[in-house]
Order: C-alpha cells, then structure tokens, then sequence
C-alpha cells in the first residue's frame, strides 16, 4: 500500500498508526518492524509505503486489509500544527504460498498455513511485538481486538499465557548465519523482529541491519539472507515451519555509466529455492511500487532483459520516474539522481507444488554527477537591453540575490527597480531563471571608444540548495556595442 501525501511545504511529517482509538508513533525502529518506509523528494513530496500486514492492518480474512494513519505537519512555529487521519482499504486475494518482500529498511516472509489448526489459538489474530518496557525511541506494538489503550502494551508473555491444553503456541525461532542461534520469542521480538499470524498465513518481518542475517553471493550477486526454523509446540508435541528471504544489496548489484543505472538480480535466488526445478512464471518491472505496462517502460526508456542468469534493468539516468537532487561541494554545483524501482517475480517449483512471489523496491542513487551549466546571452541590442539566462538547475536550487559592481540586490528589490528576474521550469524538472537589464540602469557600465558605445554587466547570481541553504554562485559577464550615429 502506498500513501502519496505532499507538498510538506518545509514541514516535518510525523506518521502514527491508529487503532483502537489511540495512535502509536511510527518511530524508525518501529517502522521497519512494523512494515513502513517512506522517502521524500527534494521537492518535499512524502511517499509512504505499509505493507498490507502491517501491524495496524485490520485484516478480513486475509482477503481485504485496512490501514488507518494519523499524519501530522509541525516544525513551522509560525502556525499550529496540520493533522490528519487517513484510511484505506486494498483488496488483495491473489496470495502465493509464499511471499517475500524487501523494501529499503526491512525484509518480509509470509508463508501460507495450511493448517489451520496449528494456528486456532497460537495469537488473536495479530500478535506483532509488545515488550516489557519500551526504550525512549520506541513504542510497544498493538495488539488487535482488545479493548483500551492499557491493552496495547500488554507484555508478550502475559499475551502467550495459556491453558495446559492449549493449541499450538510459538516457542522459539532458529536463526541460521549460516550458524544455528536459538533465540526465544520476546528476545527476538526485543530485538525488532516483526512475528505475526493472520486467518491464513504467518508472516516474520526483520530489519535489514540485524545481525542474524548474512550475506551470500548468488550468481555474483551479493545478497542478504535470512533463514529461520519457528517451532511450535502442544503438550508432547512439536511442529516447524521455515521461513525465508533473500534481497538484493545495493553494492554489487547496481552499475553506473555516465547516462545509466544498471540493476541486476539473480534468475535463480538459490536461498529460497528446495530443488533445482523451478519455472519462472512472471517478471514485472515498476517504480516506487507501481508496477508498469510494457507501453510505459518504453515511453520512459527503461529496458527490462532476462537471461538465463540473471534479470538486467537498464534506465537512463534523468528518466521520468526519478528525481535529481542538487549538492554544493568546494563551490561547485553537482546533482545526484535518485529512482526507487520495483521488479515482482513469480515462480514454481515442481517437486514442492507451491509458488513464490518475489517483490523488491529498491531506492538507487547516483555517484554526484557533474552537471554543467549554461550562461546564455540573449541581450536584444536594439532594445537596449541585456537578457541573461542561467541553468538548468535542479527543482531545489533558489536564487536568492544578484550582486552587481556596487552593490547587492535581493531578487524583490531587482524587480522593483525593474529587472524582471523570472524563473521557469520545465517538464524535465529541471528551472532556470532569466535576468533583463536595462542598458541605462547605474550597473551598467559605459565606454566610448571609436564612435562605438561598449555597454558592459558585471553580474553575480547567489543561489541556494533547499532545504540544506547550501550557498554557490554562477558568474556572468554581458556586453553590447552601439555605434553612435
């Protein structure tokens, strides 16, 4: 699920989950444990993804999936604070036996339960973690159908309580690095890992930066690897499902060239796979989550191959789909250009007769780029006026001010005295902003040299990258010759 919400205007956007009433602050630890990440663009524009099973989901029979959100808008002390409360619906039925996704900050495994006994009385519903006292940062994690705000920090164990002859209950998850570590269910839940079950499915989602997962090299591919063995238990009895995921580092699978981001993925992800006998059923390509048609990967330039090795995306750097951003290193301009693109693989493995679909997201950005820019002289001589054009530049780039031989002038004042400093942007997002000057403004200067009038501009663009007010400058000089008559 994706939530497009902007332009934040400079302010800062605080995201809370809702349920019960009560809202519960989604900190960065708690996101990538409770299945959200978000990015904004330079031009402050959110996106924020959830993952359907979310910890806030309220969930009908793994068939239709509801997230309520509170967002506010603060850091302007000028004016109180924005708040809103969103909430969407997504209808999902179309479930594989097994679905991975990874996205920048977490990874996820959902596995189908096929029997459903095993689960009857495992949680109610959704159990993702509650932990007996919550570090400053953090917060405890709902638990659904309960009734008031004391319910949501019930501790884990109080949660896992129950009768002698109680149904199947999780005990204890082994992490294998590829080394086996034993860990208990509110120590792994301490530690942020996400441990939930729905009607159908048990999923497991685990932050990218802990240490039970490893790295292997998959068709010189490094990837990050996690391999887990949940046990449960009733009575005399005891019952294991694995669940696993595998995802692409940014190093080592992502190439530049001066106009192109080359993106590779193993074809076979050997991690996930039990037998050498799969068939690749489906290879779809998008960004930011949206996947895309055929007809729009071919507008944007964008070129998905798959050989039998690996899947190869190609995309021009610039390419709708993606931002630049600008950067000021020892006074010179730079850009990077950031896109964030999505490749969905589903197959089947014959000897197992179950399916796998396979979703990574991964944001991609650009070695700092030299961008050059451009002084164009445009000045109409018989109007007597000089006309400047300077850029492209990035849509986070502000001009602030112009200096002049004797003095400087902010971009308001030149207009009051009759400049028409102007900026335009483009389609491209890209602007560039334009400068008119009389030839009889006192910043011109004057020189007569046989019979010739020489009309000379000596002019300083002062500008700046938001939100960062990082300062650079781009020079121009401008001169006309009227012969005098």
């Amino acid at each position: 699920m994706r939530l497009d919400v902007g332009p934040l205007g400079g302010n800062l956007l605080e995201v809370s989950g809702v349920v019960n009433n009560s809202t519960i602050v989604l900190t960065p630890r708690l996101a990538s444990m409770c299945g959200f990440s978000m990015k904004i663009d330079p031009l402050g524009n959110a996106m924020i993804f959830a993952s359907l099973q979310n910890c806030f989901a309220q969930n009908v029979d793994d068939k239709a999936f509801t997230t309520n959100l509170k967002l506010r808008l603060h850091g302007n002390w000028m004016t109180e604070d924005e708040v809103y409360q969103v909430a969407e619906t997504c209808q999902y039925t179309a479930w594989a036996s097994r679905e991975i996704v990874c996205v920048q900050n977490y990874m996820e495994a959902s596995e189908c339960s096929m029997t459903q006994g095993l689960f009857s009385s495992l949680y109610d519903k959704w159990l993702l973690v509650s932990v007996k006292r919550a570090a400053p940062d953090d917060y405890a994690l709902p638990l659904h159908h309960v009734s008031g705000a004391k319910s949501m920090f019930r501790d884990v164990r109080q949660a896992m309580k129950q009768p002698a002859n109680a149904e199947f209950r999780l005990t204890t998850l082994s992490f294998f690095t590829p080394e086996e570590r034993i860990m208990k269910v509110p120590e792994a839940q301490r530690r942020g890992y996400g441990i939930a079950k729905t009607p159908t499915r048990l999923v497991l989602r685990i932050p990218k930066t802990s240490p039970e997962i490893y790295t292997q090299t998959v068709a010189g591919v490094p990837m990050m690897v996690l391999k887990t063995s949940m046990k449960f238990e009733k009575r005399w009895l005891v019952t294991q499902i694995n669940a696993d995921a595998a995802c692409p580092t940014l190093e080592g699978s992502v190439s530049f060239t001066p106009n192109t981001i080359n993106w590779i993925l193993p074809r076979n992800i050997d991690p996930l796979m039990s037998s050498g006998q799969f068939k690749l059923l489906e290879v779809h390509m998008g960004v930011d989550g949206q996947r895309l048609t055929t007809a729009e990967m071919a507008a944007r330039q964008y070129v998905l191959s798959v050989t039998d090795v690996h899947i190869v995306i190609t995309i021009p750097v610039g390419a709708v789909g993606g931002h630049f951003k600008s950067h000021v290193q020892d006074g010179q301009y730079l850009t990077t250009y950031t896109i964030a693109p999505m490749l969905e693989l589903l197959w089947t493995e014959d000897t197992a007769h179950e399916d796998t679909r396979y979703k990574v997201i991964l944001p991609i950005t650009t070695p700092l780029l030299s961008r050059p820019l451009q002084v164009i002289d445009n000045t109409v001589t018989k109007e007597q006026i000089f006309k400047v054009l300077i850029g492209p530049f990035s849509p986070d780039v502000a001009l602030v001010n112009i200096t002049f031989p004797y003095e400087v002038l902010s971009v308001a004042d030149g207009n009051l005295r009759g400049f028409n400093i102007l900026q335009h942007e483009s389609h491209s997002s890209s602007k560039v902003f334009t400068l008119e000057v009389p030839f009889t403004d006192p910043s011109v200067l004057q020189m007569t040299e046989k019979g010739t009038t020489v009309y000379s501009l000596y002019l300083t663009f002062g500008l700046l990258v938001l939100p960062e007010f990082a300062p650079f400058s781009v020079s121009a000089h401008l001169e006309a010759k009227i012969v005098n008559l």
